[in-house]
């Protein structure tokens, strides 16, 4: 049982009072640190429960408790109140993250002059959160009444870089992103404890920012200040014990009973013909077939399938990688360049020359870029190294490339790390990048998604451009995905060579890439802003071999100014354990101390 009031149901105890797992009192509830409570046994409800028999009890006495007997009191191995588990969908997207919504959203009221400006500046930041793949987008997102689940754990990834810039440096801001910190650890397939004390100092950070919101709490009877006395709340003190006894808090989310609710349950419904007594049968025969049906398959797809060794197993490599190429027929093609590409044996379907692929989709750079990236890849063919200064040197007359044949791909395929797998936290996932035009069908629109590339080698200290905390890593949004023929060489087949390759146009680093301590993501802005191009350089348009371009990245404007942008490190699991403050601990632990003594005084 996870629900709370199913808990309260099961174990007797006084709803919204009392916590099914320790005996808090019910006024200490709002202090989720620095003390510690007794947990609950058969013992302490049964002499309970005689204590109020042989004296006569009030109920609104605090440690008063409903007269049941529990099925489970019998069975010696077994403490009814243990096995109250925690829960992420009720306790963490239902409870903390819902409160958060929802007094960030009266804070804003409050700092706007109507309600309509601060509802439309919160559904204004959402709205300019790019979409990432496998996330949803929300266009309106404080008329948004019934949520999902999965919807909720969308807008978690989403809610700090949307609200960073509305709240500033308000302490809010460091409640909320403390409470995101915990549900991100708490949906962890797999814990040490490293991962634990994260989770307690996450749990001290909203102990002390949650003054941030007081105004909004309702007042204690008894000594007349606003008080936290939550359930939900207080739950999550309990989390890092749950999981210490029965492991990740993922396998016993009430989600999974949720989706077989629906699954098993609500489809079925629709199927039987609803009569009140007939149609709880009906649901089990359709669930009996269905099952019969699922073990036949299995059957039939092991007796058709063959049986292989290891040798012949193809296993595929996990390496960034182009998707095929894109039919250019529309791209208008001249005589004269068509006679180019029947000399060059390759296919008018799919292939144009450098020069009238920039000049048709507006890239005056990609003549300059491309001759670095050829010379480049010539020199890596003959295992000539060069430096970070002779690759942005901008070649004098580079035209000598406008005449390369070049085809473009919609696509690549990248790798991440979702930590799906107990077993395996660092297996990769596969992911689609794109960079396609007509995105939807509509004509003249770009998809231009970001990606992370290692541009130096990882923890480079003494790059300039390369910030210790990204390890050499460099985010820029993909202009063109292409391959182009070089005709000057030749492979060992005879074959002219061919270059797979990215245009990027790179971000750089502000505050040198440090993370901010206010919304802990990396702030970065446009190449120019601020700074003369160097004639001599190359810019910040840039080619790069597949095997440099690392990733999806999620870059949020930050709505202050043009041209900066966050790095959402929230987004999913690899950017959260990648792009983090080495010091975030310590730094986070003293700001709340502060805040709290503040507060206090």
């Amino acid at each position: 049982m996870v629900d709370y009031e199913e808990q309260a149901v099961i174990t007797g105890i006084k709803c919204m009072r009392q916590c099914a797992i320790c005996t808090v009192p019910p006024d200490e509830r709002q202090h989720l640190t620095g003390k510690t409570w007794e947990p609950r046994t058969h013992a302490g409800t049964i002499a309970q429960l005689e204590h109020q028999k042989k004296f006569s009890i009030d109920s609104s006495d605090d440690n008063w408790m409903h007269p049941i007997r529990n099925f489970a009191w019998n069975h010696h191995l077994i403490n009814i109140h243990q096995s109250m588990m925690v829960d992420i969908l009720h306790q963490l997207l239902k409870g903390a993250v819902m409160d958060v919504v929802r007094w960030v959203k009266d804070l804003l009221r409050d700092m706007s002059s109507s309600q309509a400006e601060a509802m439309e500046s919160l559904d204004r930041r959402f709205r300019e959160v790019p979409a990432f793949q496998g996330v949803k987008h929300f266009s309106n997102f404080s008329t948004i009444t019934q949520w999902g689940g999965d919807e909720q754990k969308d807008f978690v990834k989403q809610l700090i870089p949307a609200v960073a810039p509305l709240l500033g440096n308000h302490p809010a801001l460091q409640y909320a992103r403390a409470v995101v910190d915990f549900v991100l650890i708490a949906q962890y397939t797999t814990h040490d404890d490293e991962t634990l004390k994260y989770m307690d100092q996450a749990i001290f950070r909203i102990d002390c920012f949650k003054w941030a919101f007081a105004n909004y709490r309702p007042i204690n009877k008894k000594d007349g200040k606003p008080h936290f006395n939550i359930p939900k709340l207080h739950a999550i003190t309990h989390f890092a014990d749950q999981i210490r006894l029965f492991g990740s808090a993922v396998g016993i989310d009430s989600a999974h009973f949720e989706a077989a609710h629906k699954y098993l349950v609500k489809v079925f419904f629709d199927r039987t013909n609803k009569r009140k007594n007939e149609f709880e049968q009906q649901i089990l025969l359709h669930n009996t077939r269905l099952i019969n049906l699922l073990a036949m398959k299995d059957v039939l797809d092991y007796r058709a399938s063959k049986m292989v060794s290891q040798a012949e197993d193809n296993i595929t490599a996990k390496v960034t990688k182009s998707s095929a190429p894109l039919n250019l027929s529309s791209w208008r093609l001249t005589p004269v360049g068509r006679c180019r590409l029947r000399d060059a044996g390759l296919s008018t379907k799919y292939w144009r020359e450098a020069h009238f692929v920039a000049q048709y989709l507006d890239i005056p750079d990609l003549i300059d870029a491309l001759a670095v990236f050829i010379r480049e890849c010539r020199n890596r063919g003959n295992n000539v190294s060069m430096s970070h200064s002779e690759l942005d040197r901008r070649d004098l007359d580079p035209s000598w490339v406008s005449l390369y044949h070049i085809c473009v791909h919609p696509s690549i395929t990248c790798w991440k790390r979702k930590a799906k797998n107990p077993k395996d936290i660092e297996e990769l996932s596969s992911e689609l990048v794109r960079c396609c035009p007509n995105w939807q069908g509509k004509l003249g629109s770009w998809r231009r998604d970001y990606v992370f590339v290692q541009e130096h080698e990882k923890r480079s200290e003494s790059s300039q451009r390369g910030p210790s905390v990204m390890e050499g890593k460099m985010v820029g949004q993909l202009q063109l995905i292409m391959t182009v023929v070089d005709p000057e060489r030749r492979d060992t087949k005879g074959s002219f060579v061919r270059y797979t390759g990215a245009l990027i146009e790179l971000l750089r680093f502000r505050n040198s890439g440090a993370v901010n301590h206010q919304h802990g993501m990396v702030e970065v802005e446009t190449w120019l802003r601020g700074n003369a191009r160097n004639p001599r350089g190359i810019g910040a348009r840039r080619i790069y071999q597949m095997s440099m371009i690392l990733r999806s990245a999620h870059i949020v404007p930050t709505g202050l100014q043009d041209g900066v942008y966050y790095i959402n490190n929230y987004i999913d699991w690899d950017t959260y354990n990648t792009i983090y403050d080495s010091d975030f601990f310590n730094q986070g632990t003293t700001a709340a101390r502060i805040y709290a003594k503040r507060f206090k005084h």
